[in-house]
């Protein structure tokens, strides 16, 4: 599957020279390298792609759009007295093309995937 990155995040990304970190549900099977999976998924942003590392984060329902209200917001930690879960992701790091002028920024989902009818979730109309 591919995914989208945000006008915000490339924004960060190229014009404000800031590090990304994207967070993308790993595959039920392992890919043979990661890096050009991570590249594949990211489309053209691929080429920004420094570094893959696997783990499971912390999500909690936020009503917010784009995967982040379907998926969950990632938290830090799993909140006391609300219902949470976890979600196996590859922490995609993207570097700026130009030099890093701000510390990079923390795990974010992309904005949309793409899918075969569209990008993945539409947008509220």
């Amino acid at each position: 599957m591919k995914y989208l990155l945000s006008n915000r995040q490339r924004n960060q990304l190229l014009v404000r020279n800031v590090g990304l970190v994207i967070a993308i549900p790993v595959p039920f099977d392992d890919p043979e390298d990661w890096i050009e999976w991570a590249r594949y998924c990211l489309g053209e942003s691929g080429q920004w792609v420094v570094g893959v590392e696997t783990m499971d984060v912390c999500c909690v329902y936020s009503g917010a759009d784009g995967l982040n209200g379907v998926i969950g917001e990632i938290v830090a930690s799993p909140p006391e007295h609300d219902l949470y879960w976890y979600v196996s992701v590859a922490a995609v790091l993207l570097d700026p093309p130009g030099r890093t002028r701000h510390p990079r920024e923390r795990l974010q989902w992309p904005a949309f995937a793409v899918t075969p009818f569209g990008n993945w979730p539409r947008e509220a109309t």
